[in-house]
């Protein structure tokens, strides 16, 4: 047991190698040229009730280590917070971590752990990184003022739940190359850049999160089987769900609303689903690029400042069954080489066009209810190989 200690002007605080059980409680650790505590190699430990401030380079260490507990410690004006690399079962809980100049928690090769409970504030990197890791919980942690909230790199499966980031410089939730994960329950706010940030990924479910004044709601690129689901996403600076290069994905129940861009944009995709999502006062409900093989059905498109849905060069896809009310200009628009669409069973009231294409090929328009247009209803100009019906 190592307790009540102060300690200062040293390299080191407190140095372990080989020891185990070890118990670390309630210690003073300041002006440490190198770690303030480290541990090398030990197992079933427990460091908690640390004072940490002003270290040279790591506040807390953990190398080789397995079953280590460390909570409640409060680590100030360091470089890192807390660092593990090789290191299993940890559990890293309930700490104040604050003015650090990298990362606040920096996790390396490590397995089977959780974070939970902690308060990061002011990092000047990122407050949780989590490299190459497997079986890792991220769960109901405070993430205030720092580059991103929570970064991850090769990293599956993931759960990263519940937790307040707000006042990020970059992404609020970044995952690179992760596969089998979960992002839900997260209330993300006023980041710079993306509240959700996801590239090289894979079978990631987005749901449940609340993202507000953020630059994009959920970015993501090279994706394959994400689905995010109800989700509520308002006053984005640009657009609230950005899907590029996505595959087997779907966008269901999102409510979406205030974004001066696109409430949903999907590019250089294909089989998508996109439906019973309620998208308000944007300037285009959703809008797809060059994307083929999608169902856009059951949606609620109102107060759109151009067009409720406008589809791109896209192809074999169908448009069902959406209410679009309230546009600027079209309800639907269909345009640049667009074919074999299908566009049936739609409402569409109080618009300039109901229906609207230029450039078209092997269009169906059926069973629409459209009304109260001032230009148009159904408009097909340049259109081939094309039918309205009933």
């Amino acid at each position: 047991t190592v307790e009540d200690n102060t300690l200062v002007n040293s390299d080191w605080g407190i140095y372990s190698e080989n020891s185990t059980p070890l118990d670390i409680s309630n210690n003073t650790i300041m002006n440490m040229s190198e770690d303030g505590i480290e541990l090398q190699s030990s197992n079933s430990s427990s460091i908690s009730g640390n004072s940490i401030n002003n270290c040279g380079d790591l506040a807390i260490s953990l190398f080789y280590s397995s079953n280590i507990t460390v909570e409640n410690n409060t680590l100030l004006e360091g470089q890192y917070g807390i660092f593990s690399e090789d290191a299993t079962s940890l559990i890293v809980r309930n700490n104040m971590i604050s003015n650090i100049t990298d990362d606040a928690m920096h996790f390396r090769r490590s397995y089977s752990s959780s974070i939970s409970g902690n308060l990061i504030q002011n990092c000047t990197d990122k407050a949780i990184a989590l490299l190459t890791l497997t079986d890792v919980t991220v769960e109901n942690n405070t993430l205030v003022d720092s580059n991103w909230g929570i970064y991850s790199n090769d990293a599956t499966p993931l759960a990263i739940s519940y937790n307040y980031i707000s006042n990020m410089k970059e992404d609020g939730i970044q995952l690179k190359d992760t596969a089998s994960s979960s992002i839900s329950g997260n209330s993300i706010r006023s980041c710079d850049n993306d509240a959700i940030n996801l590239f090289d990924s894979s079978n990631v479910t987005i749901k449940d999160n609340t993202l507000a004044n953020n630059d994009w709601g959920i970015y993501s690129n090279d994706v394959i089987s994400v689905v995010v689901s109800n989700n509520t996403i308002s006053n984005v600076s640009l657009t609230g769900i950005d899907l590029t290069n996505a595959a087997s994905s779907s966008i269901i129940g999102n409510s979406i609303q205030k974004c001066n861009n696109s409430a949903i944009y999907l590019r250089d995709s294909h089989h998508v689903t996109v439906k019973d999502n309620t998208l308000v006062d944007s300037k285009w409900g959703i809008y797809i690029e060059n994307s083929i093989s999608l169902a856009i059905s059951n949606n609620n498109i109102c107060n759109a400042s151009i067009d409720g849905i406008q589809l791109r060069d896209a192809a074999l896809s169908s448009i069902m069954g959406n209410s679009i009310q309230n546009c600027v200009e079209s309800a639907i628009y269909l345009l640049d080489s667009s074919h074999d669409v299908t566009v049936k069973a739609n409402t569409l009231v109080d618009s300039k066009w109901g229906v609207r294409s230029e450039s078209t090929t092997s269009i169906v328009v059926s069973n629409n209810t459209i009304s109260n247009v001032s230009l148009t209803g159904i408009d097909l100009t340049n259109a081939a190989s094309s039918s309205i019906i009933g």
